[in-house]
């Protein structure tokens, strides 16, 4: 019987299976673990000669030879260039149909693109100029996914417009691109232009220790902005920002000045153009029903982003709750700023701002709890409406695609089943589902309008875990069934980036499914063009 602390190497030594690559199709381990590329070191330790090989080829030189490092593509705290390339999956590059991703909420379409900061500038210059000047800033509920107005198809159109500006080759094509896309901010509604602007600042990513951060501000950046407004620098830094350190101890009204100068111009621009935007949304809060603590959660996390994408939850939630507190203090400080005289002859009150504007500005900053202690952990705003979670961790061989999809069969467990489930015996998945009813669990109209889902859309059930008549209806049965217009594969764009293919998953009903044919299509794919002709015997023939 051979020995179990044999030295000869068998088929369960560790890399043995990897030097000859992965034979999964998909390039997963037996484990879930996605396979890396082969790096420098891997290749310079796999083109080492064994100990056999050294023994008889000599002795080793005196100096090992390191592997050399390899140096970051961008630089530390640059932003990422423009990029449309689709990333290709193991199974594209075998040549299988990709699998399709689904986008949930209303800033997922196309995530893959990443704008730099000339794109975003032309972005924010257009759609900030017609929320400006259609009215859009006494709009309610503009930026937030639970607007009824709010349109998915006509959000992607929009972006799609403005995405084909961006891969224009010609400078023909620019213009034609840069034409077609004006006119399509022209015509969108307020929400979608909302939308398409948070779309855009989620696309910028930053280089940061060779990770890719989202996020227009780096967070040390604010914190040395928030430590001098307090006056905890010494006093040869206040001197540097030209800050008198008597009045940085009372907090200086024109301090977000000192904010801009050592960010790029074009950044520059955005934050001052997006900040403006803001600051006439909470003038006419009345209407817009918009405020500085209803803005920060929506565009604290665009502006500092919510650390590296492999953090847990909680952290990332930390990440967010200090975003939320950092934008509300920029907002109040940019008014405040804006509410400054710019000369010594004019008065405060010929320059300031609205009235609305002043009130929110009033006793700054004892409206910022935060700033007493910015040490301190973050915490929700006081009177911030809050919703408890509980968090579950489940160990997997492979990790699941879709988690909206398939988490609700974490609780799930079939009546011929001997496995111990603890989370679906708990209390909180009593709540979600009593085992009285003995009814599958759903989603919430107000969850399913925050992800943008169908009404449709349900979670997944374990076949055999609420009996037969709990069972969702097929998809093949519950179908809504689509034109053989929009039924091929055919009209792709150049970039491959937007299909007109559409499901009924897309669609809250048959009517909306139908509207967003037309928007796409128009007249030109009517069948018969007599339909759309004037038929001047029309009241002869009635007579």
């Amino acid at each position: 019987m051979p020995s179990l602390f044999s030295r000869s190497r068998t088929f369960s030594t560790p890399g043995k299976k990897n030097a000859s690559g992965p034979d999964d199709s998909n390039g997963f381990d037996e484990f879930g673990r996605a396979s890396s590329r082969p790096t420098s070191r891997a290749a310079t330790t796999s083109g080492t000669p064994s100990k056999k090989g050294k023994k008889k080829g000599g002795k080793r030189s005196g100096t090992p030879q390191e592997p050399a490092e390899e140096e970051p593509q961008f630089p530390d705290g640059s932003f990422l260039p423009l990029n449309l390339e689709r990333p290709r999956t193991e199974s594209e590059a075998a040549g299988q149909p990709a699998p399709k991703e689904a986008d949930y909420g209303y800033l997922c379409h196309d995530r893959h693109v990443v704008l730099g900061l000339e794109q975003l500038e032309s972005l924010v210059d257009v759609v900030c100029a017609e929320l400006e000047a259609r009215g859009g800033v006494s709009t309610p509920f503009i930026f937030t996914n639970t607007a009824l107005d709010v349109s998915s198809s006509k959000t992607k159109r929009l972006i799609r417009s403005f995405i084909n500006t961006c891969a224009a080759q010609s400078q023909h094509e620019a213009q034609v691109a840069d034409l077609q896309w004006r006119e399509e901010a022209t015509f969108a509604g307020p929400h979608e232009l909302g939308m398409c602007l948070r779309w855009g600042l989620a696309r910028v990513i930053r280089s940061v220790g060779g990770q890719d951060v989202r996020g227009l501000v780096s967070w040390e950046h604010y914190t040395e902005w928030r430590d001098a407004e307090a006056g905890e620098l010494r006093l040869s830094s206040a001197s540097e920002l030209d800050i008198d350190p008597v009045t940085a101890m009372n907090f200086p009204p024109a301090h977000f000045a000192t904010f801009l100068p050592d960010l790029p111009p074009p950044l520059q621009f955005i934050i001052v153009r997006l900040l403006t935007l803001l600051s006439k949304f909470i003038a006419n809060s009345t209407s817009s029903g918009h405020t500085p603590p209803t803005l920060s959660p929506l565009f604290g996390p665009l502006f500092f982003g919510l650390g590296p994408p492999t953090l847990a939850f909680h952290h990332a939630y930390i990440h967010y709750l200090r975003a939320v507190n950092a934008m509300e203090h920029i907002i109040l400080s940019f008014i405040r700023w804006q509410d400054t005289p710019r000369s010594s002859t004019a008065s405060a009150a010929a320059l300031g701002v609205p009235t609305r504007l002043k009130d929110w500005i009033k006793g700054y900053p004892a409206n910022l709890p935060f700033l007493l202690n910015p040490k301190a952990k973050p915490q929700p705003r006081k009177g911030a409406k809050t919703v408890r979670i509980m968090s579950v961790r489940r160990n997997v061989r492979m990790y699941s695609a879709d988690l909206v999809k398939s988490a609700s069969t974490w609780g799930q467990k079939t009546h011929n089943s001997s496995i111990h489930n603890s989370f679906a015996l708990s209390k909180e998945w009593e709540r979600i589902a009593p085992s009285t009813l003995k009814l599958p669990p759903r989603y919430s109209d107000s969850y399913k309008k925050k992800m943008n889902m169908p009404n449709s859309f349900h979670p997944e059930v374990l076949p055999g875990s609420y009996g037969p008549s709990s069972n969702p209806p097929s998809s093949a049965g519950s179908a809504i069934a689509l034109s053989p217009t929009l039924s091929t594969n055919s009209s792709v764009d150049y970039f491959g980036l937007a299909s007109t293919e559409r499901s009924d998953e897309q669609f809250r009903s048959l009517t909306d499914l139908k509207w967003g044919e037309f928007e796409d299509l128009g007249f030109s794919k009517v069948g018969d063009e007599k339909k759309l002709q004037f038929d001047l015997t029309e009241s002869a023939r009635q007579v």
